[in-house]
């Protein structure tokens, strides 16, 4: 999941209009929850052509498929290591089961699930010891810079992805500079989508 292609393929597998939401509420259809919202992003687009296109396209540029036939050591070792970890709590064992089904249908790709008791859960998202896994975050006041900071640098206890990228960091700097309430919606729009 280093390999930028791929991450692309399993989000744009993911249909989440489908997604049974009586116990979860309404699907998120951008990265920050509807309360603190602002402005105007590109939503997290369902499209199952471009997905498989990704998946190919990363595959290709790990070198798991050739022009002619895959590599078939890299692809079980690519397949063997599709694990999402879930707690074991109902939400997140019906969001895994859910996310299963959907790269199953779209990808064509079996992804295990392994549901684990919240501290081994906890102990494995905090080091970075997974492949997939559901992660649900709660911002401490209503604004939206409390969930951007989070991904702001690779080792902020809350950044269990481990996200860093410059560009991000430099906006989020120029919100934290600006009181222009404007300016501000733009700044987070943008790095809304690029995160």
């Amino acid at each position: 999941f280093s390999n930028k292609n791929i991450r692309k393929a399993f989000s744009y597998a993911i249909n989440r209009l489908e997604f049974d939401s009586d116990l979860l509420g309404t699907p998120a259809l951008r990265f920050l929850p509807r309360p603190l919202a602002l402005g105007t992003v590109n939503p997290i687009a369902h499209d199952p052509i471009k997905a498989k296109d990704f998946l190919k396209l990363g595959m290709n540029e790990l070198d798991i498929l050739t022009s002619r036939e895959p590599n078939t050591f890299k692809f079980r070792m690519f397949s063997d290591n599709l694990v999402l970890i879930s707690s074991d709590s109902l939400p997140q064992i019906k969001t895994a089961r859910f996310l299963q089904e959907q790269w199953k249908k779209h990808l064509n790709l079996h992804v295990e699930v392994k549901i684990q008791s919240f501290h081994s859960y906890l102990d494995k998202i905090s080091s970075g010891r997974y492949s997939i896994g559901i992660a649900t975050g709660i911002a401490p006041d209503m604004d939206p810079t409390s969930i951007l900071e989070r991904f702001k640098n690779k080792n902020a206890p809350r950044n269990h992805p481990q996200f860093e990228n410059q560009k991000y960091s430099e906006i989020l700097s120029k919100l934290n500079e600006t009181s222009d309430v404007p300016l501000r919606i733009q700044l987070m729009n943008e790095a809304e989508n690029l995160l």
